[in-house]
């Protein structure tokens, strides 16, 4: 887990201790305030992990900055490793976008979201592009998603 720095590690593992110890990790962390720093992470995880492996990243990115530090970041671990982006959707500003206009706020309210969900597109546009796993998932649909995913990935051998 990280934010501008990793904040704590999780070396591999597999079963349901794997998934309890990242629980436990994930419940010892403290919200914080900080910039995210994809590219830190990445370093960080290529230094921990040597043999190829699916990074999976869950992340909601929500201005161009971050996009294009998100997709070099991915890209870094490219060809070694295998990552797979899972960007929540967000749904208030997908029913932003399809809400009638009642006012001129509206109109300006709508425009933002509509230019917020075009760049969303270019960035997963980019990073599968780029040879990156992509998840485009209502948060609601993320698990069973990740986990046909997940299955897909090992059903075509690509790790």
């Amino acid at each position: 887990m990280f934010d501008d720095r990793p904040r704590t590690f999780v070396p591999p593992t597999g079963g349901r201790s794997g998934a309890r110890k990242i629980t436990r990790a994930i419940y010892a962390l403290d919200a914080s305030l900080a910039a995210t720093d994809y590219r830190a992470a990445t370093a960080f995880l290529q230094t921990q992990v040597k043999a190829r492996s699916l990074f999976i990243l869950f992340t909601h990115v929500l201005d161009q900055r971050s996009a294009r530090e998100l997709a070099s970041a991915l890209r870094s671990l490219l060809p070694r490793h295998l990552p797979l982006c899972v960007l929540m959707r967000d749904m208030d500003l997908e029913a932003m976008v399809s809400a009638p206009a009642t006012s001129e706020e509206d109109l300006y309210a709508k425009g933002a979201a509509a230019e917020q969900i075009a760049a969303r597109e270019d960035l997963l546009r980019a990073l599968k592009k780029a040879g990156v796993l992509v998840l485009d998932a209502k948060p609601g649909d993320v698990t069973p998603e990740l986990v046909k995913r997940y299955l897909e990935v090992k059903a075509r051998r690509l790790l």
